[in-house]
């Protein structure tokens, strides 16, 4: 038998669990299956088809017909949207025991800071992508498509203001929002946040896939490019303001110069 204070056996130090990552500390056995869950909601694969389906209730357009017109498409990108905050929001409170797993609104240093990361990051952008697309157009220029089907779609007005709500609105906080959650969950609960942020820039781009092969790889490297500058300043207010100042420089410069 063990005597009183003997102190630890020899084989207990041999079975001894090694010291866990910090983030992934305390995970309990359902944890990973339930993120991964949380992962494909807010993703939007599933909850796309039903904002379809509304839009197409709601406008009359019927599903082909929603994409193709801007109020159209409109309802469906706000409907959208709402679907997938209220998606983070409610995975946000089933988690809401685990503040390390929360999204982080208020930047981590100043505003000023922030400002200048923003100033910053906004000709990164516009750089990469005018060289990205010199580089597809030397490679291949069939690549690049003459044009873009969706922008085509603004002739009016109206039709411009509908896409300057919905692009920063939707392509913006519901983009980066979810960017950020899925870099976050796969931070926590799986190996690596840069395994989130590359698996979804994949994804970000193929979801242009009918704007051509040059949009694929363009949108591809924009979320990339978003979901560094989240991870260089650990909070939204950057990639979002970037986003959204990219988003609303490119319609207007369609718009005066189509």
């Amino acid at each position: 038998p063990s005597l009183p204070n003997a102190g630890p056996h020899p084989a207990d130090d041999a079975v001894a669990p090694p010291a866990l990552i910090p983030e992934r500390a305390g995970l309990a056995p359902g944890d990973r299956p339930l993120a991964l869950l949380e992962i494909i909601l807010v993703s939007g694969i599933l909850t796309d088809i039903l904002a379809v389906a509304l839009a197409a209730w709601l406008t009359g357009f019927g599903r082909s017909g929603v994409h193709e017109r801007p109020f159209g498409l409109f309802v469906f990108l706000m409907i959208s949207t709402v679907f997938i905050l209220g998606s983070v929001a409610l995975c946000q409170h089933l988690r809401r025991d685990r503040p390390e797993v929360r999204l982080r609104i208020r930047p981590r240093s100043g505003w000023g800071w922030e400002l200048g990361a923003v100033l910053f990051c906004i000709p990164v952008v516009f750089v990469t992508m005018s060289a990205v697309q010199m580089l597809l157009l030397l490679l291949d220029p069939q690549w690049v498509q003459q044009g873009n089907p969706v922008l085509a779609m603004i002739r009016t007005p109206a039709d411009l203001s509908l896409f300057l709500v919905s692009g920063v609105i939707a392509g913006v906080v519901r983009e980066e929002i979810q960017r950020a959650f899925i870099i976050r969950r796969c931070a926590v609960f799986f190996w690596a946040p840069w395994l989130g942020l590359l698996l979804w820039s994949g994804v970000f781009g193929l979801a242009h896939a009918p704007q051509g092969p040059a949009a694929i790889v363009t949108t591809a490297l924009l979320g990339l490019e978003f979901g560094i500058f989240y991870l260089w300043r650990g909070s939204l207010p950057v990639p979002v303001a970037v986003h959204a100042l990219f988003n609303v420089a490119v319609l207007v410069i369609y718009w005066t110069t189509r």
